[in-house]
């Protein structure tokens, strides 16, 4: 675990990196895909992370997500 903490702790501090946040629509979003793919409690973190990178205009490229699992945001 410790791990884990020191290497998002160095994405987060990186120059390189954009810091993106949920916003308004990105909850609207969120919310419409819950209901629409009846999408349960262990997946409500990977759901508000595709809408925020969605609305936010990632491409699809930098996600680093496979197709099936962002399929939804087709």
């Amino acid at each position: 675990m410790q791990e884990a903490l020191q290497r998002s702790t160095r994405w987060w501090q990186a120059r390189e990196v954009k810091r993106i946040f949920p916003d308004h629509q990105t909850v609207v979003i969120f919310n419409d895909w819950r209901s629409r793919f009846n999408i349960g409690r262990k997946r409500i973190l990977d759901t508000m992370l595709a809408a925020t990178v969605t609305i936010q205009g990632v491409p699809k490229p930098a996600r680093g997500q496979s197709p099936r699992n962002l399929s939804c945001t087709d």
